[in-house]
């Protein structure tokens, strides 16, 4: 096990190491992507995407012009927080417990 114990403090990214939000940002490129570029949509595989900034997934679809593109990124994190509010996004395994093992140590945290 982690010598957890020993340190001052931790540091996490949000998405892909305490929630599982993959399927949500998917979903939610996917819905932007069949109003405005269907034929995009019918390709898109979020998992070549991954780990990347949105406005950088765009562009890299061939989405080109500044003004839509800032457009779709926020339809994109509208989408996504819709997702969060409804309780679509689901705890890993193990993070709240971690979590409550490392305040009860008061250990400090970011994310």
């Amino acid at each position: 096990m982690l010598d957890i114990i020993n340190k001052k403090g931790y540091f996490f990214d949000l998405d892909g190491t305490l929630v599982d939000s993959s399927k949500c940002h998917a979903s939610a490129f996917k819905e932007v992507l069949a109003i405005h570029y269907p034929d995009i949509c019918k390709t898109f595989n979020y998992d070549h995407f991954k780990g990347k900034s949105t406005p950088s997934v765009f562009k890299e679809l061939g989405i080109t012009n500044p003004k839509k593109i800032a457009f779709f990124v926020n339809e994109k994190r509208r989408i996504y927080l819709d997702y969060i509010n409804n309780g679509k996004i689901s705890i890993f395994s193990g993070a709240l417990r971690l979590l409550r093992i490392l305040k009860n140590n008061k250990k400090k945290t970011i994310s």
